[in-house]
């Protein structure tokens, strides 16, 4: 396989207690979005599907849109990247919703919080602040 013909991007890595006005909307994952719940619950709901996952477990998104809510005292570890061939097509398929426990061994958690500082060091400042949802 030519991992050259890829385009890969991190667009986002941040660890923040969600924002009150992104508690409860709409969501258009045309990237890939990627959460680890800290603290707190999500609620994701598809025309045919609803997903829940609680602290301690990565959500990652199926395709499509979708509404999420997230308790009041949410706190979560977000990526977002792209990972898809260079004619578009995406790199595997994301037909469902996958819930994931955070690994016993940590090294998931360990990944996203480097990601998380070096996306720190390169993320212009209230670019999260600016986001109504994600």
């Amino acid at each position: 396989m030519d991992f050259s013909l890829l385009e890969t991007k991190l667009i986002w890595a941040t660890e923040r207690k969600i924002e009150p006005e992104s508690l409860h909307c709409p969501m258009y994952p045309d990237d890939i979005p990627a959460w680890l719940i800290r603290r707190g619950r999500v609620k994701l709901r598809y025309d045919d599907e609803v997903t829940e996952a609680k602290a301690g477990q990565w959500i990652l998104p199926k395709r499509g849109s979708a509404w999420h809510d997230f308790t009041d005292d949410a706190v979560i570890i977000s990526l977002r990247f792209r990972l898809r061939w260079l004619n578009r097509e995406e790199f595997f398929e994301r037909s469902r919703t996958l819930v994931i426990k955070d690994p016993a061994d940590g090294s998931m958690h360990r990944v996203a919080e480097a990601l998380v500082e070096h996306a720190g060091a390169t993320t212009p400042a209230g670019f999260f602040a600016q986001q109504s949802a994600f």
